[in-house]
């Protein structure tokens, strides 16, 4: 018996279908249930372990671990029911969840991902066209329109964006090559479907407009681009040739300093917490700050001493008691996690969220620093502080010793 075609789209909006009929609607009733489908969809046929999925969609929520499990029960027992063909879409293995790759399944996002391979390995610039085409065919919208709030939608989101944009302008080149001016019309045309305000495509369809000796649909053009503020001054007065080379131009300056930014802030050995100085730390503490505001993640801040055995040590004796801590946390602590020297004897970190087990990463730091016998007997004390959105004062008041109030 021939299995049923499922068919999955992602972008633009986010449809199960089995033999072009849609199925699973009881998805829209489970917000959870949808969240988790689409996110084993974005890996590809990698799997998620348990921990990923409850961080991914419930936070630091305490019923984390239950809450997945009942959402997986109630979404395979709804696939089960809808159809055979679906009974088997999730597959479990050694506390991981994968979408099964197997299945007789096209999903709009991997069909696009497939199809930029086979451009980057294909050589006939020809070949190399009628794949873009494809590709342009193929998307339809914005990843997942109504999950784009969520961390792991907006980093595929943009990457299959710009794959669309840079997809889009090499065929309106190859199509200008050629003096394929209609194609390059109709391309800018559904380029500015998806970006209205994109100056360079507006620039473009005029341009091959007025080749085409189009001029009443160029004025039209021009006129709207002018009002929606995508051409400069010499734009509007159809100097459209000085205004591209320099689009161009700019283009081109920013991939350069895009791979010349990547590389001076791109780490090769990105292992263990990050060491700064406290006015870096103070800046990457704010902009955390406004990451919490928008996304329901967990904040730490801790201050780390270290209380000398004597009464009045040297203070080479102290700096290296200090190098050792340093050391500790630098090894101990997580990639995410931000460390910088505060004073003589104090270090301030900031941790974004405990250890999956639920124990605190400071405990793992002190019984580093004891194991170590360089520490010479120094004491290590540590205050942790949840950050959540609250007001600079209280903190400010919390900073000059006053007692928090219950």
């Amino acid at each position: 018996m021939t299995q049923p075609k499922i068919q999955i789209t992602l972008l633009g909006r986010f449809e199960i279908t089995l033999d072009g009929r849609p199925v699973l609607a009881g998805m829209a009733q489970s917000r959870k249930i949808q969240l988790l489908v689409q996110y084993l969809l974005l890996q590809y046929g990698r799997p998620a372990s348990h921990g990923e999925l409850t961080t991914a969609l419930w936070g630091n929520a305490g019923d984390a671990d239950m809450s997945l499990r009942a959402v997986m029960h109630r979404f395979r027992a709804m696939a089960a029911k809808e159809s055979p063909a679906l009974s088997n879409c999730i597959l479990t293995s050694r506390g991981a969840y994968v979408w099964n790759m197997d299945l007789d399944c096209e999903v709009d996002i991997f069909t696009i991902r497939r199809l930029a391979e086979e451009v980057e390995s294909e050589t006939d610039p020809d070949r190399r066209a009628e794949l873009r085409r494809r590709i342009i065919d193929r998307y339809t919208g914005r990843l997942l329109p109504d999950s784009a709030g969520e961390p792991w939608v907006e980093r595929q989101r943009v990457w299959l964006h710009n794959l669309y944009k840079d997809t889009l302008f090499s065929l309106i080149e190859y199509g200008k090559e050629r003096e394929e001016l209609e194609q390059v019309v109709e391309l800018c045309r559904r380029g500015l479907c998806a970006d209205p305000y994109d100056e360079r495509l507006y620039v473009e369809q005029i341009l091959a407009l007025e080749n085409m000796g189009r001029t009443r649909e160029a004025e039209e053009l021009t006129r709207k681009a002018a009002e929606n503020g995508c051409l400069h001054s010499d734009g509007r007065g159809r100097n459209l040739n000085g205004s591209y080379k320099r689009m161009q131009q700019s283009e081109l300056a920013m991939e350069t300093d895009l791979e010349r930014i990547l590389k001076e802030v791109c780490e090769t050995e990105a292992g263990g917490a990050y060491l700064c100085g406290y006015d870096t730390f103070r800046s990457i503490c704010r902009v955390q700050l406004r990451m919490r505001a928008r996304y329901d993640i967990s904040l730490f801040l801790v201050t780390v001493s270290i209380v000398p055995p004597v009464a009045r040590p040297g203070a080479g004796r102290t700096a290296a008691a200090m190098r050792v801590l340093e050391n500790v946390l630098c090894r101990t602590l997580r990639g995410s996690d931000v460390v910088a020297r505060y004073s003589d004897t104090r270090f301030v970190l900031l941790l974004g969220g405990l250890a999956c087990d639920g124990s605190s990463p400071m405990e793992r730091v002190r019984a580093e620093f004891y194991r170590r016998p360089e520490h010479d007997g120094y004491l290590l004390t540590y205050r942790l502080h949840t950050l959540e959105n609250t007001p600079a004062v209280r903190l400010t008041q919390r900073g000059r010793g006053t007692k928090n109030k219950k």
